[in-house]
């Protein structure tokens, strides 16, 4: 398997939206000024095109910490 940590020490996502964030449309509220509001398309294609590389995507984060997304691929044998 190969892995690749993406991580980052922003606002962090609430475990109750930690379900959804791969659903298409999904986009969480931020309460903080100068959020910036996406479309809540990217990670929902991130999921898509990561499993149709038979891979894994993982999250773990927590609030005022930051958020770690992990992507898992299994190695190609020639």
């Amino acid at each position: 398997m190969v892995y690749l940590k993406i991580c980052d020490n922003g606002a962090g996502i609430k475990e109750e939206n930690l379900s959804k964030i791969f659903n298409i449309s999904f986009s969480t509220k931020r309460d903080y000024v100068g959020a910036q509001k996406g479309s809540g398309i990217g990670l929902a294609t991130a999921k898509h095109i990561v499993e149709s590389c038979n891979g894994k995507i993982e999250v773990k984060s927590q609030l005022n910490i930051g958020t770690t997304f992990t992507l898992i691929f299994p190695l190609i044998e020639e």
